[in-house]
């Protein structure tokens, strides 16, 4: 078995909906956001459970259904900029980072992948539906609030093939399961 095989049932045992991740980062089964609200019921999860053990991707819904959002930092530049550009850039991204944690609540719940992080939280039904947010600035995105009909990719999934070699998606510390409770 591949990421979604062993960890799929896990995840779901600990009432966090899980959905199958394609190359391209998205769920591989259309209409999935349905789940966000109420979860997968016992015969879809058998049917995806089947039908997609060898992925090396899973992704996690954020939302009433995991209780759980996420704060997704990947502010990157990358191609866009010549190098005389990116000193700049990563100066101002070391501030933007700074600040941003300063103002985060603490979470032991932290992904990384190639250009950012990923903070938990749980989710509450103050903020109700459609509370999700992008912030970007001059066309580069600062980073995602993804806590509605959402997902986002966790680890061990495969993150991408970079020179040839896989690069993974990792937590910081503790697994989400180990850490759920202490979110």
């Amino acid at each position: 078995m591949a990421v979604f095989g062993d960890l799929f049932r896990k995840y779901l045992d600990h009432g966090l909906h899980c959905v199958p991740i394609g190359d391209d980062k998205n769920p591989i089964v259309k209409g999935f956001d349905v789940w966000s609200d109420d979860g997968i019921d016992e015969k879809t999860a058998d049917n995806l459970e089947k039908s997609y053990a060898n992925l090396e991707r899973i992704g996690l819904l954020m939302g009433k259904a995991s209780g759980l959002v996420a704060f997704d930092f990947d502010y990157d530049f990358s191609d866009k900029k010549s190098k005389i550009k990116q000193k700049e850039f990563d100066l101002d991204k070391q501030y933007v980072e700074r600040e941003i944690l300063r103002m985060l609540p603490q979470t032991p719940a932290i992904k990384v992948g190639k250009k950012g992080w990923t903070r938990f939280y749980k989710w509450s039904e103050e903020w109700g539906e459609h509370s999700n947010y992008q912030c970007d600035r001059q066309g580069v995105r600062l980073f995602d609030f993804i806590a509605w009909h959402k997902q986002t990719v966790i680890p061990p999934s495969l993150h991408s093939i970079v020179d040839g070699s896989p690069l993974y998606y990792k937590w910081i510390g503790q697994d989400l399961l180990t850490c759920f409770d202490d979110i």
